[in-house]
């Protein structure tokens, strides 16, 4: 099996470049800083087994796909992906020779990112192509010590995954998560867009008191903070029954049950508990905070435009989104 990886040098690309080379052939892709920084070992790579540079063959973007052929491409970009999943489909349309397309895996956060794949590959006539949509749930870390760019996180590997359709391929890509040890969960295919939904619950949890510079801990001290993280959840899971959507329970995250807890139980019934739960939450995501919030507009303003196609109001989400819109220098939009 072959699988190009876009975006090494990033966190999530170089993570799963990483563990997956032990595998099968891996091949990076990424700007001239990144590909030269891998070739004079300057990214390397640190979980609780091993402390060592990102060995592996990569080439600049505008050399793929060389004489590289890959079963799939890994698409380890930040939001939005229309524009990458068009320019690297079309220059493999370009150099195809009869090959069958690769198949396409998507690990970014939000709801978008499926939608906006499938746009694009219609724009190219591939609208057949399979797409394995993934929700990551390691915490991931980039330092920086001298020269070196260190990428931090956990073993195993912990991840849902779900394709938009069966394919042979997808056969062999589920053998080979069980050969790496990943604790890989399989989601059904219609339950994909509730798979998203599920992962951005738990992407927003911290955003209201990241917006307002807090960590999580001290922010759920404060009961004004943790009132705002608390209703904005509840407007989502609002919206989100309104579409006839819903939540499910991974491995380790019951998404569901949770959700359940914060629409049928009071504010004041979590007021007391609101330190304990910070903690917790810190305690999971291996005591780092979030450090996305260049991707707002993939979380609480997807939330607030979900919930404008289905009339519900989102006072604190919008908040929230003004907030750390606003602290970017940026105009926030008005809803």
């Amino acid at each position: 099996m072959k699988i190009a990886i876009v975006g090494i040098g990033g966190r999530i690309a170089s993570m799963f470049a990483f563990e997956l080379a032990k595998k099968v052939e891996i091949l990076g892709i990424g700007t001239k800083e990144s590909v030269e920084k891998i070739k004079s070992e300057k990214i390397w790579i640190k979980n609780q087994k091993e402390f060592s540079p990102l060995k592996l063959k990569s080439i600049e973007i505008e050399d793929f796909p060389k004489e590289f052929w890959p079963d799939f491409l890994f698409l380890g970009t930040k939001n939005p992906v229309t524009f990458p999943v068009v320019f690297y489909y079309q220059k493999l349309k370009e150099k195809n020779k009869g090959e069958e397309f690769p198949a396409l895996i998507l690990p970014q956060n939000g709801i978008l990112a499926t939608k906006e794949a499938k746009e694009a590959l219609q724009k190219l006539n591939l609208e057949n192509l399979p797409i394995v949509r993934m929700s990551v749930f390691n915490s991931l870390k980039k330092v920086i010590e001298g020269e070196k760019e260190i990428i931090e996180y956990s073993l195993p590997l912990n991840f849902a995954f779900c394709a938009s359709k069966n394919f042979a391929k997808f056969e062999d890509l589920k053998k080979l998560f069980r050969e790496c040890s990943f604790e890989a969960e399989e989601i059904k295919s219609e339950k994909m867009f509730d798979m998203e939904l599920s992962k951005l619950f738990l992407n927003l949890i911290g955003m209201a008191c990241a917006a307002f510079g807090l960590s999580i801990k001290e922010g759920f001290e404060k009961e004004e903070i943790f009132k705002i993280e608390i209703l904005a959840l509840k407007e989502f899971i609002k919206a989100v029954k309104k579409q006839k959507n819903g939540f499910l329970n991974f491995r380790h995250y019951p998404v569901k049950n949770w959700s359940f807890l914060f629409e049928f139980l009071p504010l004041s019934f979590f007021l007391p508990f609101r330190k304990k739960i910070g903690e917790m939450i810190f305690k999971k995501r291996g005591e780092r905070e979030k450090g996305n919030l260049d991707e707002i507009n993939y979380y609480n303003r997807a939330v607030i435009e979900l919930a404008k196609r289905v009339k519900i109001e989102t006072p604190y989400n919008e908040l929230i989104y003004k907030k750390i819109v606003g602290a970017s220098g940026l105009e926030p939009e008005t809803f």
